[in-house]
């Protein structure tokens, strides 16, 4: 058959064949004597293919010319695009990485930095648009752990995420309106878990959650290293140095999730989590 019939059937340009055949990578069965016209035969289709799955994995022609001129079996071509695919797998977990320490960086340029170690210091943030879920916890609830109650909320959220295909920034927090940190003598513990929004989100009043956003503030603020049942203490240092320094307390306490690492036998002493406490300006 001519390049156009070979063309045809098998989805490749004429212009692609007559490339291929340049490069030495893939050449018609044989040219005609007389006019020096391209002739396929349909048997080719097999090895055609075999350079276009090789291709779409991501692997360059010259690359793919030196591997069939080997003549490899369907086990080395196998091998190859698994390696191939391991790497691309890398090389996707690396840029997701990379994306989220820019969201990070961001997150921190608009809001004043992060405190180092052991430090208190007063900053202002910007508006943050998110999407949230509010509720309460009554406290020794024989029925319910918080941690339940905790890992209950969050599992809601995220599938209203996923419904709604919400593109999301870091870090994600939790506002702590009263019961915990603020008027802890309240039975119950009044809070909202916050997942901030890269893009903007609709959704329908009838949810329970809601987009909102989170108001700039004066906050004053202080970094947590370490397991979270130790940050009552940060907390309690960040109000004795309120009240030295005669600021007033507006607003719901933010424990902001800078990072969280939750692999076996890590996850206490790689966690970065910062408290902020809205003040009057």
């Amino acid at each position: 058959m001519n390049i156009a019939q070979f063309s045809k059937i098998s989805g490749v340009s004429v212009s692609t064949l007559h490339f291929y055949d340049k490069l030495g990578l893939f050449s018609p069965s044989k040219k005609n004597d007389h006019n020096g016209y391209r002739e396929y035969i349909i048997e080719q289709l097999y090895e055609l293919n075999k350079i276009l799955i090789l291709k779409d994995s991501g692997i360059k022609l010259e690359t793919i010319k030196k591997l069939l001129n080997t003549q490899p079996d369907i086990s080395d071509l196998t091998t190859l695009l698994e390696e191939n695919m391991s790497t691309l797998e890398k090389e996707v977990a690396d840029r997701k990485n990379r994306i989220q320490r820019i969201q990070t960086n961001l997150f921190l340029l608009k809001n004043g930095g992060i405190p180092a170690m052991n430090e208190i210091i007063v900053k202002h943030i910007e508006p943050i648009q998110a999407l949230s879920l509010r509720r309460s916890y009554r406290k020794n609830n024989p029925t319910q752990s918080f941690d339940d109650f905790s890992e209950e909320i969050w599992q809601d959220l995220e599938k209203t995420i996923e419904k709604h295909q919400a593109t999301l920034t870091t870090p994600c927090m939790t506002c702590y309106y009263e019961g915990l940190f603020l008027d802890q003598e309240n039975q119950q513990i009044d809070l909202e878990i916050v997942e901030p929004l890269s893009k903007p989100l609709s959704i329908t009043a009838s949810e329970e959650a809601r987009v909102i956003t989170l108001p700039a503030q004066k906050v004053v603020s202080a970094i947590h290293n370490g397991d979270l049942t130790g940050i009552g203490e940060v907390f309690d240092n960040m109000m004795l140095w309120i009240e030295k320094n005669k600021y007033t307390v507006e607003g719901p306490v933010r424990e902001i999730y800078h990072r969280v690492d939750t692999t076996e036998g890590t996850e206490n002493e790689n966690r970065l989590t910062e408290l902020q406490i809205p003040l009057v300006d």
